[in-house]
Order: structure tokens, then sequence, then C-alpha cells
């Protein structure tokens, strides 16, 4: 953990847990309602997320065998690789270098210990890690069915100046995303879900694409895919 002396040792000890997930649900939502008006936090919170992400350095990247990376690439892509699902094929596949395993250890990481959420707890919840090849982009999904509420966290990066972050929802077997909304400013940020969507994104892929500023003009992605992966329940 870098600069602890700018922060009080409860406050770093606090953050740690928050990012691995050890709070309780009370105690999630206590420090969620600090963070919105202590930015220090925040801060904190980044950093242990960078920190915990350095665990995996010392991994030696291995290339996964062929046959698997295909595999891998037809059930969240299928077996035609053209336009938008190119274009995540592409993030995917340049991942499968220096970042393939570190990507893989993180997102296992995120998905069994990121932050505590207050869902309701009435049924089930969704999750999804979206990462940038470089981890210059950060986000922690996951998806309320019985809210309808899809809860975005964003543990880092942001959008460039003058540009606007757009989610996209990909059902299985299509190869037509559907907008979700755009990335808030705040670190963490809720989208209601549509009903009808809802079988969807549960069995779906959630991708993050960088847009001209309000969102794309065209009703598709336009601008570069920075982040994607596929939906899977806890």
């Amino acid at each position: 953990m870098s600069d602890k002396t700018e922060h009080t040792e409860n406050d770093i000890a606090l953050a740690g847990e928050y990012v691995l997930g050890l709070m309780s649900a009370d105690e999630s939502a206590a420090f969620q309602a600090r963070m919105a008006h202590e930015p220090q936090l925040k801060d904190l919170v980044s950093s242990w997320g960078e920190d915990f992400g350095t665990l995996t350095d010392d991994i030696d990247p291995v290339a996964p065998p062929a046959q698997i990376k295909t595999a891998i690439q037809t059930r969240l892509f299928g077996p035609k690789k053209r336009g938008f699902w190119g274009m995540l094929a592409a993030l995917f596949t340049s991942k499968a270098g220096s970042y393939g395993i570190i990507t893989a250890v993180t997102l296992v990481a995120f998905l069994a210990f990121g932050p505590n959420v207050n869902f309701t707890g009435a049924g089930p919840i969704y999750t999804a890690n979206l990462s940038a090849a470089d981890s210059s982009l950060v986000v922690n999904a996951r998806f309320d069915q019985a809210a309808s509420a899809l809860q975005i966290e964003r543990l880092a990066g942001g959008a460039k100046p003058g540009r606007s972050l757009q989610l996209w929802l990909i059902a299985e077997g299509s190869s037509t995303p559907v907008p979700l909304g755009l990335l808030s400013a705040e670190a963490v940020a809720t989208h209601n879900v549509p009903t009808e969507l809802h079988a969807a994104l549960a069995s779906g892929t959630l991708a993050i694409s960088d847009e001209p500023l309000g969102g794309s003009p065209t009703g598709l992605p336009t601008g570069e895919i920075l982040a994607a992966a596929a939906v899977s329940k806890i």
C-alpha cells in the first residue's frame, strides 16, 4: 500500500477490507456513503486495487493452448468474428500474451473478492469484470435481477476529455449490441435494466466503448472497444 502516511491507519484498513469484500452489507453501505463525501477514500480504494494487482507480477506469462483459446473465443463471440465481434475478439486476443495470465488471475480475484454491493438478496446476482488490456480501465459490474439494478463500480480509468464511455449488452447468440447507458463520472452508479433485457443480461456479454460526448449517435458502437467480459452468475 503506497502513500499510507496521507491517511489514517483505520481508513487504510477499511479501504483494504472494502476492496477484498470482507465487509458486511451494512459496513459496505456505510463506507460507500463516506466515499460519496470523502474523495480521499476513493483514492485509497483505487490504490488498494492497484497494489493487489501487483500480486501477479511474478507470474510468468504462458499462452494458452490454441484449442483452448479458440474454444473460449467461440463461447464469447461465436464462430464468426466480424464487425463488432471482431473488435471484441481483437481486444481479448491482445491479452493472450503478457497480460493473459495476469488478466485471468485479476478477473478471478475481482469475482471472488470484489467490493460488497447492497442488493436485495431476493434473486440471483450476476457479475462481470471488464478490464482493458493495459488495466487503464477496470470496471466491476453486478446485476441484481430482483431489483432490476445493474451496479457499475469504476475501479480505474475514465473517459477521455470530450468523450464518453458507453456500456453495451450483447445477448448470447446475437451480433447486435444493445446500449445500457453511459458510465457515470462517479465511481459507483446504478443503471435500471428493463425487464425484457434481464434474460439477455444474465447470459450475455458486457462491453464498454469510447464514444463522442453524450454517447453513440447511431445506437451502435462507433469508437474503440476498451473492455469486454461475459456475465456469470454468483
